[in-house]
């Protein structure tokens, strides 16, 4: 047997091992006719606290490096809220800032 293959269930050299965790509860997505703004984002929070999702790093220059928390919350946010906050951030993006 050749000295250079993998064993089996080994990594190659350029691959990286990914840990699936799992996730606990779910997160609706954002809708003005069901619940405050305000009462959304902190079950956005508790599900982030749940689910073990890294608060929001601290900005630089006035910019946020980009979070999975703040890829959640956008993710979530509806396409309507995503275009009003698009336009509010412009130019920049909604993922270039950070959440409060």
């Amino acid at each position: 047997m050749d000295d250079h293959q993998p064993q089996p269930g080994a990594l190659a050299a350029n691959q990286e091992q990914v840990i699936m965790h799992p996730v606990f509860g779910t997160l609706s997505q954002f809708n003005a006719s069901e619940l405050s703004d305000s009462g959304w984002f902190q079950l956005v929070e508790e599900f982030c606290v749940t689910n073990a999702i890294a608060a929001e790093p601290a900005p630089v220059d006035n910019v946020g490096p980009h979070s999975q928390r703040r890829a959640l919350f956008l993710s979530c946010v509806g396409p309507r809220t995503y275009e009003h906050l698009r336009k509010k951030c412009l130019p920049n993006l909604p993922n270039t800032q950070t959440i409060t």
